[in-house]
């Protein structure tokens, strides 16, 4: 860590021993976004309102009919529609996955 006085892309000095944690992840933040041209990171894939909403509606329906433990998160898969990952739910309980998810449409 640097002892002293840095001088940030804004103008402003930061007195590195005397400022506050917060003061210096702002710092921090402000030279990265300096570094970058302004840019955010690209990288990766994210997924689609979409996905999310569909992800969100599996994981009440699984609330719904009592698997209090259960989640449900869209994972996203590049260039095309997005995998939904379902945790929390015991192997005796498969039932009531079925029953969330397929709904009336079982017969």
């Amino acid at each position: 860590m640097r002892k002293g006085n840095v001088l940030l892309p804004s103008g402003k000095v930061l007195d590195v021993p005397g400022s506050s944690v917060r003061d210096k992840q702002e710092a921090t933040k402000e030279v990265r976004e300096a570094a970058s041209g302004g840019k955010k990171n690209t990288k990766g894939s994210s997924t689609s309102a979409e996905d999310r909403r569909v992800a969100a509606e599996a994981e009440a329906a699984l609330h719904a009919v009592g698997l209090k433990r259960a989640s449900v998160r869209a994972v996203a898969r590049p260039g095309k529609v997005g995998d939904l990952r379902i945790e929390g739910i015991p192997t005796s309980e498969m039932r009531l996955l079925c029953k969330a998810l397929c709904g009336a449409r079982r017969r």
